[in-house]
C-alpha cells in the first residue's frame, strides 16, 4: 500500500469523523433548545403560578368569609361552623339541624394557600315568617359561609342528610392558625 491511498484512507476516516461528530453536535444542539424551551415555559408557569397565589394570598387576607381557627384540628373547625350556624337559627327563630360533615382541604383554592373546608348541611323544619328566612340566608350571604345549594321541598338530593322543608348544603372555609 503506498502513500497515497494511506493518504486517502486517513482522509476518508476523518470525513467521517467530521461527519459524525457534526451529526452527533447537531443531536445535542437540539436536545439543549429543547430543553431550554422547556425550562422557558416551566419558568413562565412558576411566575403565573406565584403571581396567581399573591393574588388569592391578598384576596384571602381581604375575605371575612375566611375564618382562622387556632388549630389544624377537624373537630374544632366543626364545631366553629355548626356553633356559628346554630346561634344563627336560634337568633332568626328557625326551627332546624345543622350537621358538619366532612373537613377537608379545599378544592376551590390551591393548596400551597393551606386553606380547609368543613361540608355542612343545614335542615329547616319550620320558621315562623318568610323574613325569618331571608334574615338568615343575609346572615349567610355577609358571613363566613358560602352557599353550595339551596333546596326546598323534595327537591333536595337522596345524599343529604337532613331533613326539612328547606335544606341548605355550605362551605365553611378556614385556615389554621400557626
Amino acid at each position: 500500500m503506498g502513500f497515497k491511498s494511506t493518504l486517502s484512507i486517513f482522509i476518508a476516516a476523518a470525513a467521517l469523523i467530521l461527519y459524525a461528530g457534526n451529526k452527533t453536535l447537531a443531536r445535542i444542539d437540539s436536545r439543549i433548545r429543547e430543553t431550554e424551551k422547556e425550562i422557558m415555559k416551566l419558568e413562565a408557569k412558576r411566575r403565573s403560578l406565584w403571581i396567581f397565589e399573591r393574588v388569592l394570598t391578598e384576596k384571602k387576607e381581604k375575605l371575612s368569609a375566611i375564618q382562622t381557627v387556632s388549630t389544624d384540628n377537624k373537630f374544632v373547625a366543626k364545631a366553629v361552623a355548626t356553633d356559628l350556624l346554630e346561634s344563627t337559627l336560634k337568633l332568626t327563630r328557625l326551627d332546624g339541624k345543622v350537621y358538619a360533615i366532612s373537613f377537608d382541604q379545599s378544592k376551590d383554592f390551591p393548596n400551597l394557600l393551606g386553606i380547609r373546608e368543613v361540608s355542612i348541611q343545614i335542615g329547616i323544619r319550620d320558621y315562623p315568617t318568610y323574613m325569618n328566612l331571608v334574615n338568615f340566608m343575609e346572615y349567610l350571604s355577609k358571613g363566613p359561609f358560602f352557599v353550595e345549594g339551596l333546596y326546598m321541598g323534595g327537591a333536595a338530593p337522596s345524599n343529604l342528610a337532613v331533613g326539612g322543608i328547606f335544606k341548605l348544603q355550605l362551605k365553611f372555609y378556614a385556615t389554621p392558625e400557626d
